[in-house]
């Protein structure tokens, strides 16, 4: 949200700070409540998760990419803040209270490896997915942005014969920078373009019409990197939506808690 949407750091901050605080208090609650109701407390976590998520989807789409706020987005990632905090805490309790005593150790070892590698390979995926997102639909979004970006500047006097020129050549940067592994690099097809922008950080020094000038292809700019990012977020928030409907319908294969105790020997009253 900072690259795609052009947040402050403050504000990304303050934007995901309903799901980290509410992510705590549900932790803090769900340890209590986990003994009483056992593994739906997981189940009750996943399904908040799902929602919250959806709800995210359904924000972006009814607000819009160019008008978004961090304060739409946060009741659902309240909710799902909740829904984490009701699935992480107890989930190593809940796993283990399954396990006779003397395996207690070798399956928390276990269990934390396996906690390890899934966390890396979710990053490494959720990543493959976003950057995958962002380079596939590049294309896609400047071919939908072209026809009213030629409209303003013909509008705002640009040359006519250079018009198609000027396209090409702000598409194809743009293009090139959502396929670059760091969005926030600039390719060697970004060159003029990077020229041009320093050109126009310094607006007083530049004739009223290349100041109009300067103002549509930066808007434009902002507009596609918003619409570009917001559809990659969708993706990466769908295939997280599946994989926590994944763990709602797993964990009903999780056993029933047992006592952990080993037996104790009878003792002979002689």
């Amino acid at each position: 949200i900072q690259i795609g949407h052009g947040f402050t750091p403050l504000a990304a901050g303050l934007t995901t700070l309903p799901f980290a605080a509410c992510s705590a208090l549900a932790s803090g609650a769900s340890v209590r409540v986990a003994p009483k109701i056992g593994k739906v407390i997981l189940q009750v976590g996943a399904a908040l998760l799902v929602l919250g998520l959806g709800g995210v989807l359904l924000t972006l789409h009814a607000v819009g990419t160019d008008a978004l706020q961090g304060y739409w987005l946060a009741p659902a990632l309240a909710l799902s803040g909740l829904g984490l905090g009701c699935v992480a805490a107890p989930l190593i309790n809940l796993i283990l209270s399954a396990i006779h005593q003397g395996n207690a150790g070798s399956a928390s070892g276990v269990l934390t490896t396996m906690q390890q590698v899934g966390g890396a390979l979710g990053v490494a995926i959720v990543g493959v997915v976003f950057f995958g997102g962002l380079s596939s639909n590049a294309a896609s979004v400047s071919a939908a942005g072209d026809p009213a970006l030629r409209q303003q500047l013909v509008a705002a006097g640009f040359p006519t014969a250079q018009v198609d020129a000027a396209i090409g050549g702000f598409s194809e940067c743009f293009n090139a920078r959502a396929q670059s592994a760091d969005p926030s690099a600039s390719p060697t097809q970004c060159a003029q373009a990077d020229a041009e922008q320093a050109a126009c950080n310094a607006p007083a020094s530049l004739p009223h019409q290349q100041q109009g000038l300067c103002t549509v292809f930066l808007d434009e700019a902002a507009l596609r990197l918003n619409e570009n990012f917001t559809h990659a977020f969708k993706l990466a928030v769908v295939m997280d939506m599946v994989v926590f409907g994944a763990v709602f319908v797993l964990v009903f294969a999780l056993p029933k808690a047992t006592n952990r105790r080993p037996p104790v020997a009878a003792v002979d009253p002689a």
